[in-house]
């Protein structure tokens, strides 16, 4: 099934997705696709250097690292060991969707394969984001119904081939005061047919007087939940978030 993660723009839904990944894929050794509709491949590479080393991103993008060895050994270390992973990324920036289900397929077939009884190995694919990828859908529906189609699409498909998704969403301008699926930018279907909906996004300055800094500047909100009771109002699970490094951690 589909679980999605909500974030207003430049809000660092990205790094999480990111951060989930280099996670499953380097930490626990499964199977991970990342599906990216604005990225390239060498963005990503080097967020998630920036990340596992803890050095800053713009360090990393300009080789200035390679100034001091013991940040260039960092660097390599953890390049050979994104490379040893299990970790696949396709830009799909301009794809139709059925092409981007395609890419799945292929993949499962390929790179994650199938146990002894014929069921997929346990495999993630991450999905940044939803939206509208070609105006020519336009001619024959409306924004909203073409998003909707594409989650209904993607949970179906994740059910027949049994995988688990991480998918992105927008966030409206309602995000600065509500917390709820009210938030999304784009269908109503995107929060109907999905596992779980989580919002990410920053603590309000009381927030942060309430918690202290050290707790985190950055908060998850499950809003909605299948199979869990999601969140109470106002409560929440403390995020650190580094932009410098993108890197994101539990308070």
């Amino acid at each position: 099934g589909v679980n999605l993660l909500g974030a207003r723009a430049k809000q660092g839904k990205s790094s999480f997705c990111k951060e989930v990944a280099l996670h499953v894929a380097c930490n626990l050794g499964f199977n991970v696709l990342v599906l990216d509709t604005e990225m390239s491949k060498q963005d990503l590479f080097a967020k998630s250097l920036a990340s596992l080393t803890n050095i800053n991103i713009k360090e990393i993008e300009t080789g200035q690292f390679g100034t001091n060895q013991g940040k260039k050994n960092l660097v390599y270390t953890e390049l050979k060991r994104i490379k040893n992973s299990p970790l696949d990324y396709v830009r799909v920036a301009g794809k139709e969707f059925d092409e981007i289900l395609s890419i799945i397929r292929r993949w499962i077939h390929k790179k994650v394969g199938y146990d002894s009884n014929g069921k997929t190995k346990p495999a993630l694919v991450c999905y940044d984001y939803f939206k509208l990828m070609s105006a020519n859908t336009l001619k024959d529906m409306q924004e909203y119904q073409a998003i909707g189609f594409q989650i209904s699409k993607l949970t179906d498909f994740s059910k027949q081939y049994d995988f688990s998704t991480l998918a992105l969403v927008q966030l409206n301008r309602d995000a600065f005061s509500r917390e709820d699926s009210s938030t999304i930018s784009g269908s109503d279907r995107l929060v109907w047919l999905a596992h779980s909906f989580s919002i990410f996004k920053d603590k309000s300055p009381e927030d942060i007087a309430e918690d202290g800094i050290n707790l985190g500047n950055k908060k998850l909100i499950v809003s909605e939940s299948r199979y869990g009771s999601g969140h109470n109002f106002g409560d929440y699970i403390n995020m650190k978030f580094n932009k410098a490094t993108g890197k994101i951690e539990e308070g």
